[in-house]
């Protein structure tokens, strides 16, 4: 009997072929690409959400939308310079900014290409 040929990885841009019953290769497999860590090994405790409520409530409105003329309430506290773990980058108020979750999507997308998909270094 023969045997199912392989298929190209659904991946954009992969060269490979995917595995055996999976559209993408070993590389894209769902749990290949589950890499990120938690958000408290990331360092977003109890201690963090405690500091982010504090921080919303002192600044309350959007930095990007205030640029604009707008006047909408910052939901996300968004770290200018990604932190890594650094403890100065994580809580020095220079390298924070209040925005909204539209705002903070876009930055986050253009930086790595969405939430969780930055390769590690």
């Amino acid at each position: 009997m023969p045997t199912m040929p392989h298929r190209p990885c659904r991946h954009p841009g992969c060269p490979e072929f995917a595995m055996h019953n999976s559209s993408r290769c070993v590389k894209h497999t769902r749990q290949a690409e589950r890499q990120r860590d938690t958000a408290h090994e990331r360092g977003y405790s109890y201690k963090w959400h405690q500091f982010r409520t504090q921080y919303l409530k002192e600044n309350p409105l959007c930095l990007e939308c205030l640029k604009a003329g707008l006047s909408t309430p910052a939901t996300e506290v968004d770290h200018i310079t990604p932190h890594n773990g650094n403890e100065r980058l994580m809580w020095g108020e220079e390298n924070l900014q209040p925005l909204c979750k539209r705002h903070h999507s876009q930055k986050t997308a253009r930086y790595d290409g969405g939430f969780g998909r930055r390769k590690k270094k």
